[in-house]
């Protein structure tokens, strides 16, 4: 019992150290409308994501005090089939976090 303890203790303790060194990240929830969120970057800190596509586009916007963000493109929209995108957000504290999709196209028609 007291090793269960032990254990338990030692990940109330260790978790959230974790959870601080935790990389950012991007995905992309929507891409019609196109959207952006965010996690794992500073609290506070101003964070310029930009788009690429047919088209570029950027914004900045501020991480929440959990590190989170999200951001509506809404004269973007990216989903055509064979559309590759990426996205890459860039903190103003040091935090970077980038995501390439290149989806896989169709055989062309014969």
């Amino acid at each position: 019992m007291a090793r269960i303890f032990a254990i338990v203790l030692a990940l109330v303790l260790v978790g959230p150290s974790l959870a601080a060194t935790a990389r950012p990240t991007v995905t992309v929830p929507s891409t019609k409308p196109f959207a952006v969120s965010g996690a794992h970057f500073k609290p506070g800190e101003h964070v310029r994501v930009v788009v690429y596509a047919r088209t570029t586009a950027a914004k900045t916007v501020t991480a929440a005090a959990r590190g989170t963000f999200f951001v509506r493109f809404p004269a973007l929209s990216v989903g055509q089939s064979c559309e590759r995108y990426a996205v890459r957000a860039t903190g103003d504290r040091g935090s970077t976090a980038a995501l390439k999709v290149t989806p896989e196209c169709p055989p062309p028609a014969p």
